[in-house]
């Protein structure tokens, strides 16, 4: 839990509730990743692209590329109101496809826990593409209480792209 969302008692990132008050829990086995190696397939991932969002997320300390990746994501989305999003989509909430562009500096890229990541999104099936990108510069400061390993900050770029 961070910061002020801490002292205020709140959960960060918030639950996701459903119609009847209950929390509901992401799928967080719904998803792909793309493996740029491998010749695309015929039927593309999404046929409609209603909506791109970025954000930009970091982590000072813990060298967490995953966390940062949250945060990346997080950003991107969390000033996003659609509320016609149910009538662009031609079936219900769960045809919603999310391409998630992940640009990670390259020491860190196969680090990221695309679990952790999956569950800032309540909807939809989800694409992951991992690229090279991101960047790390100096903290100023090593702190192994706080997970350190070196002082490394690294940064994420996330492109989420909202279509069907």
């Amino acid at each position: 839990m961070s910061g002020i969302f801490y002292l205020l008692g709140l959960r960060f990132p918030p639950p996701v509730v459903g119609d009847s008050g209950a929390e509901i829990e992401p799928n967080v086995n719904a998803y792909e990743v793309v493996d740029e190696s491998k010749e695309p397939s015929e039927k593309p991932f999404m046929s409609k692209i209603i909506s791109i969002q970025c954000g930009v997320g970091h982590e000072t300390h813990g060298q967490s590329a995953s966390k940062a990746a949250v945060k990346a994501c997080r950003q991107a989305i969390e000033f996003t109101s659609m509320p016609q999003l149910s009538d662009l989509v031609p079936k219900e909430f769960d045809e919603v496809r999310l391409s998630v562009t992940l640009a990670v500096p390259p020491a860190y890229k196969d680090n990221i826990d695309l679990r952790m990541v999956r569950k800032v999104f309540p909807h939809g099936k989800l694409q992951f593409n991992i690229q090279d990108g991101g960047m790390l510069t100096p903290s100023g400061v090593m702190i192994e209480d706080l997970g350190d390993t070196c002082d490394e900050m690294i940064m994420v770029c996330a492109a989420v792209t909202i279509g069907y």
